[in-house]
């Protein structure tokens, strides 16, 4: 779920540099940036079984989340635009659902990393 919530903030956080929407867009961007490279951390950590190494980064991740969540709730109070609110709107509940995931992944244990099957190369 990382890969493409981090997408999709990054293409929202350019989006919105594009049309001249400042700092807050520049912020959005950089999370997602810093979610995408931390998924592609954790997916090769996963993929070698480092366990300890995942979650050390899907706690980074999940403070990014939160960062993100917090910010985006601000801007989703404070704008009065209602196009300005949908699209803020939208944001949060990515990043929010982004947090719930992490923190339901942090508290599960991770993903087990993936047994090789007989016959198979690890």
């Amino acid at each position: 779920m990382v890969l493409p919530a981090g997408g999709l903030l990054l293409a929202a956080g350019v989006a919105g540099l594009l049309a001249g929407s400042g700092r807050g867009a520049a912020v959005v961007a950089w999370g997602g940036v810093a979610e995408l490279l931390l998924a592609a951390m954790s997916l090769k950590a996963w993929k070698k079984g480092r366990r300890s190494v995942g979650a050390a980064i899907t706690s980074l991740q999940t403070g990014i989340a939160a960062f993100l969540s917090l910010r985006l709730y601000r801007v989703f109070l404070a704008s009065a635009k209602p196009a300005a609110r949908i699209v803020h709107g939208v944001l949060l509940a990515i990043a929010g659902s982004l947090l719930v995931f992490l923190v339901y992944n942090l508290l599960a244990g991770g993903n087990p990393p993936k047994r090789a099957q007989p016959g198979e190369e690890p």
